[in-house]
């Protein structure tokens, strides 16, 4: 049996936040949702704020919310550059509602209206995050 896997390494400011290898993965870019195998095109794209989901070489499935980046394809490994990433197991819910919250009364506040693409940015993270940890309680 010829082997499927690909080396995927993802990269943050804090270090190297994965790397091995994986049998495939998805995640979405701004023309769609990319599902990546060994041997695939290469090719580069920006990454959305979305869930990317590994599949290890033992079967197991992972998801994780990122906060957009990079993404560059070649046909024997896969490196994805981000600023933020965390695995749905890690996600605690209570405290991003509760930052939603907060964020929604600072959007409210004419005083913010400066920083308000941050805020509505932060906004559309914490509101990702919020989903795919209730998707990994399902």
């Amino acid at each position: 049996m010829e082997n499927s896997t690909f080396k995927l390494k993802i990269i943050t400011p804090q270090g190297i936040f994965f790397e091995d290898d994986v049998k495939g993965l998805t995640v979405k870019t701004p023309i769609g949702e990319a599902g990546i195998l060994k041997n695939h095109a290469p090719f580069v794209s920006t990454i959305e704020v979305s869930t990317l989901t590994i599949n290890s070489v033992q079967g197991k499935v992972s998801r994780a919310a990122i906060s957009g980046g990079i993404i560059y394809v070649e046909r024997t490994h896969t490196s994805i550059i981000t600023d933020n990433i965390e695995y749905d197991k890690d996600i605690n819910v209570n405290a991003e509602k509760s930052h939603l919250e907060n964020l929604k009364k600072m959007i409210a506040d004419k005083s913010n209206k400066d920083n308000i693409s941050e805020l509505q940015k932060s906004m559309e993270h914490t509101l990702n995050r919020i989903s795919i940890k209730n998707k990994s309680i399902d």
